[in-house]
């Protein structure tokens, strides 16, 4: 129930803390207290209104101190503080290594207490695996020296229960701690990060009724249908034939929708030299309300616009919701005004959520050549950098992938069998070893009645995951929707050797026995059924059908 109620948090874009502002607490402890913390957080700057996750400890910049690197779920997902306070005191950094036999090498799970001359507590540290969700500090340990304080003592509990006592370490030295070894080696810092980070000022977006979503993955959009006048038939818009078509929804009772077309229509000239088309389509003619619909025609009547209007009905609302969708993993309803700029060859490049300007529509059409990595980059609407690495764009190829996987399945539910089809070659070409996708294309193929290319993507998949076995079923599938029962049989059976929990491949196979008049077989499955589903009735229903016989 939690994961639901959080999956849903999610979806309608709310915080999971309730927008609660980063702690941090200082440890003034003296004169023998142990447990005593002043709130720093705004003074230090830490107070951030973020969803922070984790916080990872790591002298990046290699002076001695602990600089933070800060996640969040929301944005910015990653913040780098560096750590500028004046040093006061000194630091003892170690990095710990065990034996390789009874404990790792990197010694997770030991337990290091410094001893300081002069008497006092020790200062205890353990060497853990990570630091909250999804994030891991530095192995390297770092512990504050007084200034008027020297290293009396190390000592290392390994993880396999023996000690180790190190001495002659100096406040302000970095040594490695090898398991086995009594002498200690100085380690110099590993030198300049590769990764150049650039400082920025910590700014508050301001609250805004717009949102710019540019769209990762390149998206086809199905034609869609819409009315030119309430009472007519459908007219049908087909993109991708080189000119760009910036589609709007608006209401004649929203201010910034008039505003937004007026704009449209006193800067028309530019918009088509730029190479795009505008297609204003009202929402007003959803409901079929009489009122609405008039006020629509009305507001229509007494505006001559330079460009094609129109009204929008259920399915195309659906569509157009089901591409935001595919974008934004949020259910909220498209609002009034919404936008959608859709390139020459007929592929979703941005979508606007209120009111957009013409000069930022013009610009936004220089993306349709970008790669996916700059789509990435500006699909964040804060400042930052984007770190070119294999995973990285593991993540963004990922990411590519669901949004087509995501707006196929709508298109699949509303029909569109042709069009969902395409997502699924889309993300095929952005990884042809995506098995799902070529089960789902053959599923969806099968269903039109093309069994031949059905399973070359059944076959596919099985190449890419042999243990796949819900695309062996399928096979066994389409051997029955071709009526050749006896062929489909070692199929179904591979499927349920692979998933013996397979439910619709043992009715299958039971239903198939039947048929065939293997009565005893048949009976012997649905009793399998009903031993790992009690209550699925047609296994019950045709057990009790073939006992009758």
């Amino acid at each position: 129930m939690a994961v639901l109620e959080f999956r849903q948090m999610f979806q309608e874009g709310r915080s999971f803390s309730g927008h609660e502002r980063n702690c941090a607490f200082l440890n003034v402890a003296a004169n023998g207290q142990t447990r005593r913390f002043a709130d720093v957080s705004h003074l230090t700057g830490f107070d951030f209104p973020d969803d922070g996750r984790a916080i990872a400890l790591v002298d990046w910049d290699h002076d001695g101190d602990v600089d933070l690197w800060v996640g969040n779920r929301s944005a910015p997902r990653l913040r780098f503080l560096r750590n500028d306070h004046p040093a006061t005191k000194q630091s003892l950094m170690l990095r710990l290594q065990g034996n390789g036999t009874s404990v790792p090498r990197d010694a997770i799970g030991a337990r290091v207490a410094v001893v300081t001359a002069g008497g006092g507590p020790p200062q205890v540290k353990t060497l853990h695996a990570g630091e909250g969700f999804l994030a891991q500090s530095s192995k390297w340990l770092h512990f504050g020296i007084a200034a008027d304080a020297e290293v009396e003592r190390v000592v290392v509990r390994w993880p396999d229960g023996s000690e180790s006592t190190y001495t002659d370490l100096n406040r302000g030295g970095r040594y490695r701690l090898v398991q086995g070894e009594s002498g200690i080696e100085s380690a110099a810092p590993s030198g300049a990060r590769r990764v150049n980070l650039v400082a920025a000022e910590p700014i508050a977006l301001p609250a805004s009724s717009r949102a710019r979503v540019p769209s990762l993955a390149r998206l086809r959009v199905p034609p869609l249908a819409y009315l030119e006048r309430p009472q007519s038939g459908r007219r049908i818009v087909r993109f991708g034939k080189g000119q760009a078509v910036l589609l709007n929804l608006w209401a004649s009772s929203c201010q910034p929708c008039v505003r937004e077309l007026n704009e449209f229509r006193e800067r028309h000239a530019e918009i088509q030299a730029a190479g795009i088309e505008v297609l204003a389509l009202t929402v007003e003619a959803i409901r079929k309300d009489p009122e609405e619909i008039a006020a629509a025609k009305s507001f229509l009547a007494s505006h001559e616009f330079p460009f094609a209007t129109g009204y929008a009905d259920w399915n195309l609302i659906f569509l157009l919701q089901s591409l935001h969708n595919s974008l934004v993993p949020s259910g909220r309803s498209l609002p009034a005004p919404s936008s959608f700029l859709i390139d020459g060859q007929g592929r979703l490049l941005m979508m606007y959520k209120g009111p957009v300007g013409v000069d930022q529509v013009i610009a936004d059409l220089d993306l349709a050549e970008s790669s996916a990595e700059v789509r990435y980059a500006e699909m964040f609407s804060f400042g930052g950098q984007v770190f070119d690495n294999p995973l990285s764009r593991q993540q963004i190829a990922k990411a590519e992938e669901k949004a087509f996987i995501d707006f196929g399945m709508n298109l699949a539910v509303a029909g569109r069998a042709r069009s969902a089809m395409a997502q699924y070659e889309d993300v095929l070409s952005v990884n042809p070893e995506n098995a799902t996708a070529h089960l789902t294309l053959g599923n969806l193929l099968a269903a039109e009645k093309e069994f031949a290319a059905a399973r070359q993507h059944y076959d596919r998949a099985i190449e890419i995951a042999p243990e796949f076995d819900e695309a062996h079923f399928r096979v066994g599938v389409l051997h029955l929707l071709e009526d050749r029962l006896e062929d489909a049989i070692p199929h179904i059976e591979r499927a349920i050797e692979m998933n013996g929990s397979h439910i619709r491949a043992r009715l299958t196979l039971a239903t198939i026995f039947e048929k065939l008049s293997r009565t005893e077989d048949a009976v012997r499955e649905f009793e399998r059924i009903l031993k790992l589903q009690p209550d699925e009735d047609r296994a019950r229903l045709a057990l009790d059908r073939l006992r009758k016989q």
